[in-house]
């Protein structure tokens, strides 16, 4: 997302620059330069207005992008993480470290496939070495997630784990554990937002209805009037995505995982305050255990990430 922002800004504001160096008056002398400045507080925001018009459909992918980013992140869907401000030091065993990572954060990496391969060595499946050996092909005690990687391995095809298949059976996984809960009341959740854009915008046109000068200052008069007329668009994007990410990826989480997602985020606080894991490589996977592979599901140790996936090449 930072790629997005710092390309769209950048086109944005070097228009704007143009702009604004075309409609400046040749100015000298102390006079003028006290001109100038004030022609950059007022003259500039309005370029940029115009600017943002000017890229009308740019402005308008590029809402669409982050309205359904935040979406899909699920801060509007019970999603978020449950803080937890105090320690907890026990490993939740009877789970995958996929399942555990999507009760988290409700995304899927690269780094959780790296934390199922180390989980299956602990499990005496594998073994990481220069090279993955498969020590016991039987899927027996595993979730779908961890017998879709363990295949993978033992057929040698592990440059073809497809992160989406994966996933799924991550999700498929959290189903039968009875961890997530399907979003039933889609079309209520829409009409709360719909109501909710309704009533910023009659609270838009009440303060464009006021006199400019008098109780608004001149100033904002182009900032409220932009916003009035761009507002019912961007609602219209916001209720589009918010509809369609429900749609795409209806789950939250219900009271049994959520007390999970607690354990995780006191967890989590205690391997970051505590602990060194960030720094131990693979070779100390059996004095570590659990410890390390939750430190790779927190993404606190990208170097054993990267260790295991250089290893990963050579299968």
């Amino acid at each position: 997302m930072k790629i997005v922002d710092i390309v769209f800004w950048s086109i944005i504001i070097v228009d704007t620059i143009f702009n604004f160096k075309d409609n400046i008056s040749n100015l000298s002398g102390m006079k003028e330069c006290i001109l100038f400045g004030l022609e950059i507080l007022i003259l500039f925001p309005l370029l940029s207005i115009v600017s943002l018009l000017k890229w009308f459909w740019l402005t308008l992918i590029y809402l669409y992008i982050k309205i359904s980013r935040k979406n899909f992140k699920g801060e509007k869907l019970e999603k978020i993480d449950f803080k937890n401000d105090s320690y907890y030091r026990d490993i939740i065993t009877q789970y995958s470290p996929g399942v555990l990572s999507y009760i988290d954060d409700f995304t899927i990496g690269e780094k959780d496939i790296v934390a199922t391969i180390m989980s299956l060595e602990l499990k005496n499946k594998i073994k990481i070495g220069d090279e993955i050996e498969v020590i016991d092909a039987t899927d027996e005690n595993l979730d779908e997630n961890e017998k879709y990687i363990l295949n993978k391995i033992t057929d040698r095809n592990i440059k073809d784990i497809d992160i989406e298949v994966f996933e799924k059976n991550v999700i498929s996984d959290c189903l039968n554990d009875g961890l997530l809960e399907e979003i039933k009341d889609i079309e209520e959740i829409v009409i709360k937002r719909i109501l909710k854009c309704v009533f910023i915008y009659i609270w838009l046109s009440m303060l464009d209805s006021l006199p400019y000068g008098e109780s608004i200052p001149l100033w904002l008069a182009p900032v409220i009037i932009f916003a009035k007329f761009i507002f019912p668009i961007i609602a219209i994007i916001y209720i589009i995505s918010v509809r369609t990410n429900i749609k795409l990826n209806p789950y939250i989480r219900n009271k049994k995982s959520k007390d999970i997602n607690l354990k995780l985020e006191g967890l989590k606080k205690y391997m970051k305050d505590y602990s060194l894991l960030n720094q131990k490589s693979g070779e100390e996977i059996n004095i570590w255990e659990d410890y390390l592979i939750y430190s790779v599901i927190f993404g606190q140790n990208t170097e054993l990430v990267d260790e295991i996936r250089g290893k990963l090449k050579n299968c």
